[in-house]
């Protein structure tokens, strides 16, 4: 059995980090997306393992892979996260 934060826990804790990420963009306060995401990925991990029992192997499965990955093909979270709502904007007005 996997341990770790359960589903509800997570999609709290990352849609606070990425409000976050969003409003620091938007205030001019965020010098590097990258390296705030990066922290909020150790802490993530280390709360995963000590508070929720979950092993080193298990520990990154609370953090979402995208904040990894975007970066690392050249792309900016922030954008991403933007269009993201962006779209979901629309869906929810009928207007995609």
């Amino acid at each position: 059995m996997i341990k770790g934060f359960n589903a509800e826990i997570r999609k709290k804790i990352v849609k606070e980090v990425e409000s976050t990420l969003l409003a620091r963009n938007d205030n001019g306060t965020l010098r590097d997306e990258t390296d705030f995401v990066t922290g909020a990925c150790a802490v993530m991990r280390i709360v995963n393992m000590e508070l929720y029992g979950a092993s080193e192997e298990e520990s990154m499965n609370c953090i979402p892979p995208m904040w990894l990955l975007w970066p690392m093909s050249g792309r900016s979270i922030v954008n991403e996260l933007e269009i993201k709502q962006t779209n979901a904007d629309d869906s929810e007005g009928g207007n995609k």
